[in-house]
């Protein structure tokens, strides 16, 4: 049972991140025109999840950074973008898994 919850959660972890991300770029879109505002970014999801020593459960840990970096609209759009074609595509295989694991539990108990 602790691979479907491992993989459950990475995928919820996965999504959790990607709105953390979408909020963080629509909000440097709606700055952009702000004299020295300075673009922000969401750690990577590889450096925001940590293991439980415990349990060896993902958890998430998101934290925004500060990027020095010129940013131009068209390049936050585009990642916008990227971000939410992910989450579709994260959500698409919740979806499937969950229907997979409810067909297996309707095999077995019925």
């Amino acid at each position: 049972m602790a691979i479907q919850g491992n993989v459950l959660t990475n995928l919820v972890n996965k999504m959790s991140w990607n709105i953390a991300r979408s909020q963080r770029l629509n909000a440097n879109i709606a700055n952009f025109d702000i004299p020295g505002y300075e673009r922000r970014e969401v750690e990577s999801y590889e450096k925001s999840v940590r293991y439980s020593a415990a349990t060896y459960q993902p958890i998430l840990h998101i934290k925004e950074v500060t990027q020095g970096v010129e940013m131009s609209r068209e390049n936050e759009m585009l990642q916008l973008t990227e971000n939410a074609t992910n989450y579709q595509a994260n959500l698409n295989i919740y979806k499937k898994y969950l229907g997979l694991l409810k067909t297996v539990i309707g095999k077995v108990g019925g």
